[in-house]
């Protein structure tokens, strides 16, 4: 999951550097997009860096009662990260025909690949 993280933040990266192209441009309203999707990842980063210190701790822990409690706690919040990375993934489907700038719909696309990713990779971790 730490790897998925990491291609977020990636894909953030250079959505800003777009962002920032097309503000030098005058392209406000494809600087405003990209915006948004370089938003979309970095809360699903968010999101996921408590998921992975409950995983850490429940597998330091030594009690089983402590161990089942916080494996508790780490489904609810994966069911959650789960369903707001299919929110986005959909929503940035439904935005593809907004994305007509140079690179910007490459990238929302790897965004979308990568939050897919997510989603599998959460579904298959969760306790």
């Amino acid at each position: 999951m730490e790897r998925l993280s990491e291609s977020l933040l990636r894909i953030a990266g250079e959505l800003n550097g777009l962002q920032q192209g097309y503000r030098d441009s005058g392209q406000s309203d494809a600087a405003n997009e990209t915006r948004d999707l370089m938003t979309t990842a970095m809360k699903i980063v968010d999101e996921l860096g408590p998921i992975l210190v409950l995983d850490g701790l429940r597998h330091a822990m030594k009690c089983a009662e402590d161990r089942t409690e916080v494996g508790r706690a780490q489904r609810l919040l994966i069911g959650q990260t789960i369903r707001q990375v299919e929110f986005e993934t959909d929503s940035i489907g439904k935005l593809f025909p907004l994305y007509d700038q140079p690179g910007l719909l490459s990238v929302a696309r790897r965004l979308q690949d990568s939050l897919r990713g997510i989603r599998d990779e959460l579904r298959r971790v969760q306790p």
